[in-house]
């Protein structure tokens, strides 16, 4: 079954469960992780938890410590699948979590293959649209106030469960 399997060595991702609310909830108090996701609160959490047009992947370092958090939205045509949200341990921030978390996240075998990638930043978040710029995602113009950035596959999916 996708998003089960073995620990190995180095990150993996896997579905969010109920559990992991207990250390969710201490990152959801962090200033930044508020403003730039909005509530993480009991709410969205339970929604989460009964998504079935996506999924919110935890991702874990070889340890079982949670490192990030990432939200996928299905496309069901298979053209582009979106990331909805992403945010890193705030203890741990500027040591490279988002770009281990991102890349496990597009990693994770349970996805439904899809042609590319795209995310919607805030034209305002100025260091989101670098972190996407620098691993390897072009802008792809505007949507409302959002940026749109794209990343196309070359490949298919490896397996970073946990």
């Amino acid at each position: 079954m996708p998003g089960q399997g073995n620990r190995r060595d180095g990150d993996c991702a896997r579905r969010i469960v109920r559990h992991d609310w207990s250390w969710l909830k201490v990152w959801a108090q962090d200033p930044v992780v508020d403003l730039r996701l909005g509530p993480v609160d009991a709410e969205w959490f339970e929604h989460v938890l009964g998504e079935d047009q996506g999924v919110e992947l935890v991702v874990e370092d070889g340890r079982g410590r949670p490192i990030g958090l990432v939200g996928c939205v299905w496309d069901p045509t298979g053209d582009a699948h979106v990331i909805s949200d992403l945010c890193v341990d705030p203890a741990r921030r500027r040591a490279g979590l988002g770009r281990r978390s991102l890349k496990a996240a597009l990693s994770w075998a349970g996805h439904p293959e899809p042609r590319r990638w795209i995310a919607f930043i805030d034209e305002k978040n100025a260091p989101a649209r670098e972190f996407f710029h620098s691993m390897g995602w072009e802008d792809q113009g505007m949507d409302a106030w959002l940026i749109r950035v794209s990343l196309p596959l070359v490949s298919g999916p490896d397996d970073h469960r946990c």
